[in-house]
């Protein structure tokens, strides 16, 4: 079984609606898992919320439960680097790095690191790179690239703010392209159960372009399609690699 899970409803609807044989497992009055098949794999979907600390319950819950061997994190992310990843573009997250996490007072961890966890997370990369490399089999208009996302519990608008945060804490990350607010989470419980992971969002949101806010959230349900035909392209690669 392949986990699915998104911040929001609408992160999900798209792949929700096209599931056959779809089963609601009610886990608690706040959390939903849809079961069914999805381009023809078992798959679990759950909408998980905007925050790291929610996105690592929903994660551990989902694998002590369904057991998924594979978690795929989608949603959307604010790029940081328009340049390589403009607006209603798609990226694959490389490394996942976690922002508000701070030990360095008592531990030799570097500001973003948990105890006895590494600095960042590395999502699965030969499936990462057959999708960016093959842009998913998508017209050239739709535009995948990979890269770094610094995860993080605050939603940034203003770029002198995020500026602050990433000279003091992050200055040295060269392919930095993204920030969102779950897969911080997503990744840190994968590592934690030896699971595979991959990040695939899409860019609702260029920082600092305040009049991109009015429509972040339907640009998000849009593109949710997009993601939905790279998953497809995702589980005929995991097909390719099993024969």
């Amino acid at each position: 079984m392949i986990a699915i899970l998104g911040s929001s409803k609408d992160d999900i609807s798209y792949i929700k609606q096209k599931m056959a044989k779809v089963e609601t497992v009610r886990c608690n009055q706040e959390l939903d898992f849809y079961l069914g098949k999805y381009a023809g794999k078992d798959v679990v979907l759950a909408v998980m919320g905007d925050s790291n600390i929610l996105s690592a319950m929903v994660t551990a819950i989902c694998i002590e439960k369904f057991r998924p061997y594979l978690i795929i994190n989608i949603g959307t992310v604010t790029s940081v680097d328009v340049r390589h990843l403009p607006l209603n573009s798609y990226l694959v997250g490389e490394r996942v790095y976690t922002s508000d996490v701070d030990f360095t007072a008592t531990t030799r961890n570097k500001y973003g690191q948990l105890p006895g966890y590494p600095m960042f997370f590395i999502g699965n990369v030969d499936l990462g790179n057959t999708i960016v490399e093959g842009n998913a089999g998508l017209p050239n208009s739709v535009k995948i690239r990979s890269g770094e996302v610094l995860s993080s519990d605050k939603f940034y608008v203003d770029m002198e703010e995020y500026g602050e945060k990433v000279n003091t804490h992050f200055a040295k990350l060269e392919n930095l392209m993204a920030i969102d607010n779950s897969s911080g989470g997503v990744a840190t419980v994968a590592y934690s159960y030896d699971l595979p992971f991959l990040v695939i969002k899409s860019v609702n949101y260029e920082l600092g372009v305040k009049d991109q806010m009015i429509a972040r959230v339907r640009r998000g349900l849009e593109q949710s399609v997009i993601i939905a035909q790279v998953i497809m392209k995702i589980f005929e690669n995991i097909d390719r690699s099993d024969n």
